[in-house]
């Protein structure tokens, strides 16, 4: 098949790039091939291209940070990004290929702030998100109930990938916008180097979710690209593992061998109370082994340590 990949130059979609091509061809967009907060910025190369799935990857990302920081540039970027991307699909397959599909990438931040344990796809409409990502996790849920609308109207072929916190090598390590693990890593690292007795951590450590090693991710979607299961579906992508930040912080401190005290600043943010998602439809449809948490994390560990010049030397992250 022909495959276009919206950022796919990311985190998630270089692994995607790579595990589709083999078998398929397949093109993979950057930022230096348009903004797609720009209206029609796609169009070009769904006609040129003529790919018979779209995978939507493209979005403006961040931790608790940066997304208090810029709430705006987080719901309108992701809405507009989103919505030019739909639309420009939507004229693709109704002019050139009726039979192409696109698959939108969600996240688990959509969700409300506390729905029962674990979530089920059920009860994604049934609240507000937790307030630090709010404006998020809002626009990409407005994104995904367009790609109904779109369908309900007009027969667009979608389905709706909901993922849950993503981990691994080349992961975002920059302090201005990465996640919780990145940022654990980071901080251990640095505070390894500078004999310091203690780390700072956001938060309390009851706080929880299901971490997904980037690899199994991109073998999910691999599997919705090569499989369609229809319109107007959502799917929760997740191991259905909780995992305290406690237990997170205990194993990353134990890996890299830090013996130092845990400070738990309550004062800063810990996002969600809890999270783990419920992946029992996913799992009738496709029978995954996960990689162990203690095998992704030594990974990931591993990554940072051997390229942490580089990752250093990286500047801070603006924009989409």
């Amino acid at each position: 098949m022909k495959v276009l990949i919206t950022g796919g130059h990311g985190f998630l979609g270089e692994i995607l790039s790579r595990q589709l091509s083999i078998g398929h061809n397949v093109l993979s967009l950057g930022s230096s091939h348009g903004d797609l907060r720009t209206h029609g910025a796609l169009d070009k190369y769904l006609n040129e291209f003529k790919p018979d799935v779209v995978v939507a990857l493209a979005a403006r990302l961040g931790g608790i940070g940066d997304n208090i920081n810029h709430p705006s540039e987080y719901f309108l970027d992701n809405l507009q990004i989103g919505v030019n991307t739909l639309n420009s699909f939507k004229n693709y397959s109704l002019s050139l290929n009726k039979n192409a599909r696109i698959i939108l990438i969600g996240t688990v931040c959509s969700y409300p702030k506390s729905p029962p344990l674990p979530f089920k796809e059920l009860d994604f409409w049934n609240g507000y998100p937790e307030e630090t990502n709010g404006p998020y996790g809002i626009a990409k849920k407005a994104v995904s109930e367009y790609s109904f609308c779109l369908s309900r109207q007009f027969g667009v072929k979608c389905v709706n990938l909901l993922l849950t916190n993503l981990y691994g090598p080349k992961d975002d390590f920059r302090p201005e916008t990465s996640h919780v693990i990145p940022a654990l890593i980071r901080k251990v690292h640095h505070a390894k180097l500078n004999d310091l007795t203690s780390i700072d951590v956001w938060g309390r450590g009851d706080t929880s979710r299901d971490f997904l090693y980037v690899h199994d991710a991109s073998q999910v979607i691999k599997h919705f690209v090569e499989k369609y299961f229809g319109p107007n579906n959502y799917f929760n992508i997740g191991t259905g593992v909780e995992i305290t930040l406690e237990n997170l912080v205990s194993v990353i401190c134990s890996k890299m061998e830090f013996n130092g005290a845990i400070k738990w600043n309550n004062k800063r943010p810990s996002g969600q109370p809890r999270r783990v998602l419920d992946n029992s439809r996913l799992r009738t449809e496709f029978d995954i082994n996960f990689t162990s948490f203690d095998d992704g994390l030594a990974a990931t560990i591993s990554y940072y340590i051997d390229n942490q010049n580089e990752i250093h030397a990286q500047g801070p992250k603006f924009g989409v």
